[in-house]
């Protein structure tokens, strides 16, 4: 008569069929995308009595998202870098790199790093859904940087994109209103 085998337990949150076949517990697993952006330091004149913020370089910016991709565990895929305004070129090496699959999560400072309305970053949360990368982000609403990140979940994500939307309209209407409005010559 052969021997009955075991009842399988249900897997734990950090583990795959995979890693249970291993034996050994495994972190998270992804492949982070670090994303840095800080503004052009020669566009503008540092005034008198200027405190510089935590993330004002893009090196102090990976700095903490190293730390973080350390703790969450996985491997870190490529790091991409802007200095200026937001949708440069690391932006869209970025984009690429997530719709290649090279990563499964990017993780930036804060989202007004990664996008803004000038920027195209409506569509670009968009292709993010669309290529199925998570987002995660370093500090919370007020700045405070969070151990571990906050990870930001498809819905989250969707209406961030959704506000981006609306502003983008908005701003367009009213740069049209205040057209209409100027005499000509």
């Amino acid at each position: 008569m052969p021997t009955p085998e075991p009842p399988q337990r249900a897997l734990s949150a950090t583990e795959t069929a995979e890693t249970r076949v291993s034996g050994l517990p495994q972190p998270d697993g992804h492949r982070w995308a670090l994303y840095a952006r800080s503004g052009d330091a020669t566009a503008r004149p540092v005034r008198p009595g200027y405190e510089p913020k935590p993330f004002d370089s893009n090196e102090k910016q990976l700095a903490v998202l190293r730390q973080i991709a350390a703790v969450r565990g996985g491997a870190i895929a490529g790091e991409y870098v802007d200095v200026g305004p937001a949708g440069g070129p690391g932006r869209a090496e970025l984009l690429r790199a997530a719709v290649a699959g090279e990563c499964t999560r990017i993780l930036t400072t804060d989202l007004n790093r990664l996008v803004r309305q000038a920027g195209g970053g409506e569509a670009f949360l968009r292709d993010l859904l669309d290529c199925g990368v998570g987002l995660t982000v370093a500090t919370d609403p007020a700045g405070e940087l969070l151990s571990g990140g906050h990870d930001l979940d498809k819905p989250m994500v969707a209406m961030a994109a959704a506000i981006l939307q609306y502003e983008g309209e908005s701003e367009r209407a009213r740069a049209a209103a205040m057209r209409r409005r100027r005499p000509r010559a």
